[in-house]
């Protein structure tokens, strides 16, 4: 396998990975009502945080014994091993799912025209954009922290490495209690929230160069939950906002904007990296992702008051209660 090669099929693998990521946040949302939505998908997308957790994890202990080819062919089927889960769990049987069963088929720009799911992508998309600089650019950031204050290259790549991955690791709970607290205060609430908090430390984390190892530590395990907790709020806003016959486009849409965001985020922070001054390139660069946090609450707030009308959310309660009525008789 060559680097041409390698990278095909990691551009094959990744639409595979959302094409399992969005259906199933549609199926979870399926089988709960309002009341416990929010938890029910914040868990299925910490479970996806734990997964990638623990892959990362057994390769580091496979690849000593078999070598990068068995270890990646081992793990992949172990992935495989989903796909039989997934039959026992959910049947073979078409129209099992409500939501499923009215769609087209077909991709639609119609959500695009709702003005609250136009909000909660924006906000989606901008917290996509914190989320992978704080994934990207953590270990860079303590390996060079380390390297300012005269570790050696190859001790301060793994250090810094193990430290990022410490910090990361936060995530896994995160989408979990995001999604109880969002059950709890209501979706537009724990947005904001938790935006705020991942800003503040998207603000802070680079300009402390000169804070002591715990200090970072700690506030980087805050930061790698506060990234991730809010994603929970936003998938399950789609699933309570989108009609149930553009529900598909709607998620479609949802994940390309923010993962586009995903993408040009680091790419963003690298840029500054290069043009800025060395002494403010990490404050700076870690302050644009604070931008895009802040810049993310703008429209939560905005969507929270677009929310408030009565008929707006008489009408949405009532889809939600006759879809949780409808799959409770089919569960019967």
């Amino acid at each position: 396998v060559g680097f041409v090669s390698g990278s095909l099929l990691r551009f094959i693998a990744g639409p595979c990975v959302v094409g399992v990521y969005v259906p199933g946040i549609r199926i979870v949302s399926e089988y709960f009502a309002r009341g416990r939505r929010g938890m029910a998908v914040g868990l299925f997308i910490s479970a996806f945080h734990l997964g990638t957790s623990i892959s990362l994890a057994a390769m580091s202990l496979l690849l000593p014994h078999f070598g990068w080819r068995t270890s990646y062919l081992i793990t992949a089927l172990s992935a495989l091993s989903a796909v039989a889960v997934a039959h026992l769990l959910l049947g073979t049987g078409r129209g099992e799912f409500l939501i499923a069963s009215r769609g087209s088929g077909r991709l639609t720009l119609e959500p695009l025209r709702s003005k609250p799911l136009v909000l909660l992508t924006t906000g989606y998309a901008l917290h996509a954009w914190e989320l992978y600089v704080a994934r990207v650019w953590l270990s860079p950031f303590l390996v060079a922290l380390l390297l300012t204050r005269g570790m050696a290259p190859t001790q301060a790549a793994a250090l810094g490495a193990g430290a990022a991955a410490a910090m990361l690791v936060t995530a896994a709970p995160g989408p979990l209690l995001g999604g109880l607290l969002s059950d709890r205060i209501g979706r537009t609430s724990a947005g904001i929230l938790l935006l705020s908090v991942s800003g503040a430390i998207s603000f802070l984390m680079g300009w402390m160069l000169d804070a002591s190892w715990g200090t970072l530590l700690g506030l980087g395990m805050l930061y790698g939950f506060a990234t991730a907790a809010d994603a929970a709020v936003y998938s399950t806003g789609v699933t309570e906002l989108a009609e149930a016959r553009i529900m598909g486009s709607a998620q479609a849409l949802h994940t390309f904007f923010g993962y586009g965001a995903a993408v040009l985020g680091p790419v963003v922070f690298g840029g500054i990296l290069d043009l800025a001054p060395p002494e403010l390139s990490w404050g700076l660069g870690f302050s644009s992702a604070g931008v895009a946090a802040l810049l993310g609450v703008l429209p939560v707030e905005v969507d929270a008051a677009d929310m408030g009308s009565g008929a707006h959310r008489l009408r949405h309660d009532l889809q939600v209660d006759e879809r949780a009525a409808a799959l409770g008789r089919r569960v019967e």
